[in-house]
């Protein structure tokens, strides 16, 4: 999987299937941004919490896999072909 650390908070972005990624971040400038600009083509596939916190600590998507670049580049990661 690609992976990066940017701005202490772990990103990470596979194949999920016939023609989708699956987006892995923890960073919520980016959770806001995909909701701003990507809600139309990506779905919530999950939110990660630690207990006792307010908010979750991680969100994965997933998204058609004709936009992986644009999500490598606003992730700073690049998708590990397996």
């Amino acid at each position: 999987m690609g992976q990066a650390r940017n701005n202490n908070h772990n990103n990470e972005i596979w194949k999920y299937g016939d023609g989708q990624i699956a987006i892995y971040t923890e960073n919520p400038a980016i959770w806001a941004r995909i909701k701003r600009s990507y809600s139309h083509i990506t779905q919530l596939m999950g939110e990660y919490w630690h207990k006792g916190n307010q908010r979750p600590h991680a969100m994965q998507y997933l998204a058609p896999i004709g936009k992986r670049r644009t999500f490598e580049k606003m992730l700073g990661v690049k998708m590990q072909i397996y």
